[in-house]
């Protein structure tokens, strides 16, 4: 289950981090502002990221200080609105001089249940980046592109310590 510092762990694994803490945000539309990028990571759903002109748009996070990790899941939230700007298709990339970008994830079709719904998505763990973007090529319809939170998630590197009864 979920606990205080972000977290989250299954007997015996080690435990999912939120990993988007002290980055950089940024997007290719609208980096700032009541509804810039940055609210796409500021763990609120009551805030969102929003691009009132594009189609397509890109957001992307970079980890502080040169730190790199792999993703293991992410999680995305639709917002408080017109649920025609929600993505429904993306890819989501990964890089470590955000110029050359790795595919990691394709996803099509995808849709929110509701306002403020989190969709997490596992992927296989990739190699550790220090960029994550990720690439909005198809919303629902509507004039914009928005989201509330987009959560990039990765386990702990090291082994969990496993206690043995003397």
């Amino acid at each position: 289950g979920a606990t205080a510092n972000g977290t989250e762990s299954t007997a015996g694994l080690n435990p999912v981090r939120i990993r988007t803490t002290g980055g950089t945000a940024s997007s290719g539309q609208n980096t700032t502002g009541t509804e810039g990028a940055d609210k796409a990571f500021d763990g609120s759903t009551a805030t969102k990221w929003f691009n009132g002109t594009g189609a397509t748009d890109w957001l992307q996070y970079r980890f502080a200080s040169g730190k790199r990790y792999p993703l293991s899941q992410y999680k995305i939230s639709s917002a408080n609105d017109v649920p025609a700007r929600d993505p429904v298709d993306w890819q989501v990339q990964g890089s470590n001089d955000g110029l050359n970008w790795t595919t990691l994830d394709t996803r099509t079709g995808q849709s929110f249940a509701a306002r403020f719904q989190t969709n997490t998505y596992d992927v296989p763990v990739t190699a550790a980046y220090e960029y994550y973007r990720l690439s909005i090529t198809a919303k629902g319809g509507g004039a914009g592109i928005q989201l509330s939170e987009w959560r990039i998630r990765s386990a702990d590197l090291t082994p969990p310590v496993i206690s043995t009864p003397s």
